[in-house]
């Protein structure tokens, strides 16, 4: 379809992509109606108004109605290109979730190397499950249009961000080795060589946290049949020079060459020689950078020396290397706990006892306890003494009455009747002693 000449085409586009409701459409009809504009001002007013892209208006303006939309997903930009497809950001119709949507191109779709080649690329995708890999999510075609949908990450790729920002300072580039190396070695368990790292194949996201992506040239340890035979290896300064011979008996090691010489690159703004490494090619510190650089450059050194025993290898050890150089920053402060809790006050107990209440005639009193709540407990019966034991009933002793004990100042609490008449039977005693004296002397 040519490129609408009025108004009135342009608007008649957009309905047949179906990315407008009618009655919203109607108010563009009324609005241009009202103050005429040519087709490029009407898109800037829905552009304007976030009922379309940037990306969306351009294609309308070119004349193209189709396609806006791939399976249930609705295409929102274009952010990528490649040799065996196109990356679109898409959003799902019904959940609003963005995804990135790599869609084979049709081409491609009709060769059957090719398009194996694409689904061993989904397969590898979706043996990975690491937050430091980006995560295949579905796989999908409609008609002749086959597509993968893959997790979106919202950020940059690091061959963009030396771009804009020029060579990184060390230690932060220390940290996204880390991350990195985290992901291939994941890749590497799983029995997957990546074997196109490059610097356009890592993200990081707005949070920092680093993405191994595409996995189009990945190759599984098992494979009982090529599939990337013929294919391009991608930019052959980054790959070791074991693959640029033979890319079909390579292993893990040729992922860590790959690794460090795109590190080498956000490090230098550089790109590595060939199938040389970075040996020879080391540019001077930088003043503000000089240890951390120096010590940076070592750890590259290493990992793209041209014989892969030279190198480490796993990429575990690489991120052992890093951790014990740089350690990781804390995890990030979540909404669930950016919020300190309250210190908790000590509790306050009154000690005053609360005054008696007579009901039925029997007093309660509601002592206070530190631990549970007031439990009001009858005075009579907590003046009744415990039943008795067998460990508190005393054992039957032969020892000598009461008056063996220590003598004490107060009388027994039951005295006998000779205590009690104690007095005047010692004064009729002395009477009758007298008595019988006075007799015997006359």
């Amino acid at each position: 379809m040519p490129a609408p000449a009025s108004t009135d085409d342009f608007l008649a586009i957009v309905e047949k992509s179906r990315l407008m409701a009618l009655d919203e459409l109607d108010g563009y009809r009324l609005r241009a109606a009202a103050d005429p504009q040519p087709p490029k001002q009407v898109a800037d007013w829905m552009v304007k108004d976030g009922v379309l892209t940037a990306f969306q208006a351009e294609l309308l303006l070119a004349g193209k109605s189709r396609p806006f939309f791939i399976g249930p997903y609705k295409v929102l930009s274009r952010i990528g290109n490649g040799s065996m497809g196109v990356v679109y950001l898409c959003e799902h119709v019904d959940m609003c979730r963005r995804v990135a949507v790599k869609v084979l191109q049709e081409r491609r779709a009709k060769d059957e190397v090719a398009f194996q080649r694409f689904l061993r690329e989904a397969r590898a995708a979706a043996a990975l499950n690491h937050p430091n890999v980006v995560h295949a999510l579905d796989l999908g075609n409609e008609g002749n249009v086959h597509y993968l949908t893959m997790e979106y990450i919202d950020g940059v790729s690091l061959k963009d961000l030396v771009r804009k920002e020029g060579p990184l300072p060390a230690r932060r580039l220390a940290d996204y080795l880390r991350q990195a190396a985290l992901g291939v070695q994941h890749a590497h368990e799983v029995g997957l060589v990546h074997r196109d790292i490059k610097p356009s194949n890592i993200m990081i996201d707005r949070d920092g946290v680093v993405k191994v992506l595409d996995l189009g040239l990945a190759l599984f340890a098992d494979a009982e049949e090529e599939l990337t035979r013929g294919a391009r290896l991608g930019n052959i300064a980054y790959a070791a020079p074991e693959q640029v011979q033979d890319s079909h008996t390579v292993d893990a090691r040729a992922d860590i060459y790959s690794l460090g010489a795109t590190f080498y690159f956000a490090a230098t703004g550089r790109h590595p020689t060939p199938g040389v490494g970075i040996s020879n090619d080391t540019p001077p510190p930088r003043a503000n950078d000089k240890g951390d650089f120096t010590r940076l450059m070592s750890i590259l050194q290493r990992m793209t020396a041209p014989e892969p025993a030279n190198r480490y290898q796993t990429a575990a050890k690489v991120v052992t290397e890093m951790v014990m150089w740089v350690p990781p920053a804390p995890p990030m402060p979540s909404a669930l706990n950016s919020v300190a809790d309250p210190p908790m006050a000590e509790p306050v107990f009154d000690e005053t006892p609360p005054p008696a209440v007579v009901r039925d005639d029997l007093a309660f009193e509601t002592p206070p306890l530190r631990n549970g709540p007031a439990v009001r407990v009858p005075k009579r019966a907590a003046k009744q003494k415990r039943p008795a034991s067998k460990a508190d009933t005393p054992k039957p002793t032969t020892s000598k009455p009461a008056t063996s004990h220590p003598p004490t100042s107060e009388p027994a609490t039951n005295p006998g009747w000779l205590y009690r008449w104690r007095w005047p039977v010692v004064f009729s005693a002395a009477a009758l002693v007298g008595l019988l004296l006075a007799l015997v002397t006359r």
